[in-house]
């Protein structure tokens, strides 16, 4: 789990979804608890915008986004598209793309 400004984003591992985008002040597992249930941190979740590099990608559903295609950085825009639309930073894909 990791916090950036307003939002709380929660990964789990390479075959799950990043369920990223839960402001704060909403449903979200307590800054205090020691445990979580998987739904504390998966229970709702934020629309991911569409990769802005790639032209599409994204998840307008909110049911979180897939780690698929990571070599060609596939879902990384948008999760950087998501954090600079919260929070202001910027993070180009100079900082993001796969080396």
């Amino acid at each position: 789990m990791l916090r950036v400004g307003p939002l709380i984003i929660s990964e789990f591992t390479i075959s799950a979804k990043y369920e990223l985008g839960r402001p704060i002040g909403t449903t979200r597992p307590g800054s205090a608890e020691r445990d979580y249930s998987r739904y504390d941190l998966t229970g709702s979740c934020m629309a991911f915008p569409m990769n802005p590099y790639r032209g599409k990608g994204g998840s307008p559903d909110g049911s979180g986004l897939s780690h698929i295609n990571s070599q060609q950085g596939y879902w990384q825009g948008s999760v950087a598209a998501l954090i600079e639309r919260h929070t202001g930073i910027r993070i180009t894909a100079l900082d993001w793309y796969p080396r």
